[in-house]
């Protein structure tokens, strides 16, 4: 069984209404530089401010935010310029 949805917070809410807990998700380790991580950890920050103030709740890291982080990216243009293929 897998989460479904159009987002990440759409996925979350299929995935709470399915009973997916962590266990079910898939763990993937990432070696980050350190500008990276804390562009990261700034980025996690502003968002969580913005997504408590819009949903009344903390914005989970793993669950919502890493997820949505990787959807965005695989999707953005700006991953193959990235690792200079255009």
């Amino acid at each position: 069984m897998q989460a479904e949805g159009e987002t990440v917070r759409q996925m979350a809410l299929d995935a709470d209404a399915k009973g997916l807990v962590v266990r079910d998700l898939h763990n993937v380790n990432v070696y980050l530089y350190e500008s990276v991580y804390q562009e990261m950890r700034v980025k996690y920050k502003e968002l969580d401010t913005e997504y408590f103030a819009a949903h009344g709740e903390d914005l989970s890291k793993n669950k919502d935010f890493f997820n949505a982080v990787f959807r965005a990216g695989l999707q953005s243009p700006q991953l193959k310029e990235e690792l200079e293929l255009d």
